[in-house]
């Protein structure tokens, strides 16, 4: 489900790449050259920690591969910033980390409610992607809920009418994604992602794509 009747609105992305880890998947929604699209580069639930070496491992990624980039923190912004920087956007690239912290400062910075009348690609890695459900009460302790003391609700933006559930074969966190889905109630939609794999939404439909560690083809 796209562009639906969310609950920050009518959000109108046509666009995205939810992906579990790697984004090179990204060429199958770009219809310019990566130099043409101006790149918003959202860190923060990396920034939950001391230490989150992917950042500038996905931040590089992009600029080798000539995408103009352009940092936003949400933990430091005020709402005024983000509506005006995702305003000029024609790429949002949320990284991953820890979602409970992201969807606490989307909320606070009102991050989707700025996206309701904008129409960029939207590129979500893991928590980045966790944030399009209706919710995030389902990543349960992937993540600790213990770094967001500010986060009231754990409604998320409902770009997709399914949950995502990243990681399902990465070997460090297999206990979690196992009773994840141990408990996971009948009936209930849920897309599962490898770590090389990513969800592609065009215009209404989605489909599972290979998104791998390679370079823009």
């Amino acid at each position: 489900m796209l562009a639906c009747e969310s609950h920050y609105g009518e959000l109108m992305i046509t666009r995205a790449l939810l992906a579990s880890k790697y984004v090179s998947g990204v060429a199958e929604i770009l219809d310019t050259e990566p130099a043409r699209v101006r790149t918003v580069f959202v860190p923060t639930a990396g920034s939950a920690y001391d230490t989150a070496s992917w950042i500038a491992v996905e931040r590089e990624w992009l600029t080798r591969n000539g995408f103009p980039v352009e940092d936003l923190e949400l933990a430091t912004a005020s709402p005024e910033l983000v509506a005006e920087k995702l305003s000029n956007a024609d790429m949002i690239y949320v990284a991953g980390g820890n979602t409970y912290f992201l969807l606490e400062h989307m909320q606070r910075t009102r991050f989707w409610k700025a996206l309701e009348h904008h129409n960029p690609i939207y590129v979500g890695v893991s928590a980045g992607a966790i944030v399009t459900c209706p919710d995030i009460a389902h990543i349960a302790d992937l993540d600790e809920r213990e770094l967001a003391p500010g986060l009231a609700d754990t409604t998320a933006a409902g770009l997709v009418d399914f949950s995502i559930l990243p990681h399902v074969d990465y070997p460090k966190v297999q206990d979690k994604i196992t009773a994840i889905l141990s408990h996971w109630p009948d009936g209930k939609p849920l897309v599962k992602l490898n770590d090389d794999e990513a969800i592609v939404l065009e215009v209404g439909n989605w489909r599972i794509v290979k998104s791998g560690a390679d370079d823009l083809s």
